[in-house]
């Protein structure tokens, strides 16, 4: 039986995750926001609240080898830099529903460079579960129209093929030698600081627009931000990552209605057909690892 506190935890993180793509097209559409700033002044932020959480757990500031800092570097650059880069770019173009769903790819993406990486064994049922899922996502992203492709769709496809990889990279240089907040907190001090330097070429001036201009929506994403993903790792910690993830199931199904609710976003017949068969294929995704 899960422990009270655990739940407690997961479920507030669950809710912020789905928070998360809906205030981020409630900042976009609030006026000509550059999303490259966006994303890096959330992560700065997110940053800061990084190291605040990390101060109150009193996290060890530790020695690594450098083998395990140039891990970290990589995986830093990889997920943040790359990953949620493109995550905050692909939402300026997307709606906040097809971002969820597209994002639970992220469990057959990791499965697939596991069996690449890792050598980890892919059953038949994953594998059909995967299939079941792509083509959910497809209907989401194409409908029956393969002309006119959704671009913002292909951009989170792109982030979510990102973080898929960099699940199968920590576990396969850091996890069973970094405790895992301190891999969360130093991800995102090598990818933010790599995020922020390309940020300051491209934009110049304009490198902080989105704080200077809507700064409480950029604190309120990173803080969302920064719930969901120390609630995430804490419950993989406690309780392991199948347990965990099951839970995010109900998250894209939260941020439709909250989308609706909020945004006027919905789904066409295609879609919602499409959203199913990736629920149903996570799930038995997350049964079968």
């Amino acid at each position: 039986m899960i422990n009270r506190k655990v739940l407690f935890v997961i479920l507030i993180s669950v809710l912020a995750a789905a928070v998360t793509a809906v205030i981020a097209r409630v900042a976009y559409s609030s006026g000509n926001i550059n999303p490259l700033s966006y994303s890096m002044n959330v992560l700065l932020m997110t940053l800061v609240f990084f190291t605040l959480f990390t101060i109150l757990r009193k996290e060890p500031l530790r020695n690594f080898s450098k083998r395990i800092w140039i891990h970290l570097v990589v995986l830093g650059i990889g997920a943040t830099t790359l990953g949620m880069g493109l995550y905050y770019i692909g939402l300026n173009y997307t709606t906040a529903i097809n971002t969820t769903f597209i994002m639970r790819l992220q469990v057959p993406f990791a499965a697939l460079f596991a069996f690449f990486i890792l050598g980890d064994k892919l059953t038949k049922k994953q594998i059909c579960a995967t299939i079941i899922m792509f083509i959910g996502v497809y209907l989401l992203m194409f409908g029956f129209n393969i002309i006119h492709p959704n671009f913002g769709d292909l951009i989170i496809l792109a982030a979510t093929a990102v973080f898929g990889f960099t699940h199968s990279y920590y576990k396969k240089t850091l996890a069973k030698e970094v405790p895992i907040f301190s891999v969360l907190f130093y991800r995102s001090v090598f990818g933010v600081g790599a995020l922020a330097l390309l940020v300051a070429l491209v934009l110049k001036e304009q490198a902080f627009q989105a704080i200077l201009t809507i700064p409480y929506l950029v604190t309120l994403q990173a803080l969302i931000y920064t719930v969901y993903m120390y609630g995430l790792y804490y419950g993989i910690k406690e309780i392991g990552p199948g347990p965990t993830t099951i839970f995010y199931l109900i998250v894209p199904l939260i941020t439709a209605i909250l989308a609706f609710i909020i945004l006027g976003e919905s789904l066409v017949v295609t879609q919602g057909f499409g959203a199913a068969l990736v629920l149903i294929g996570s799930y038995f995704m997350i049964k079968n690892k």
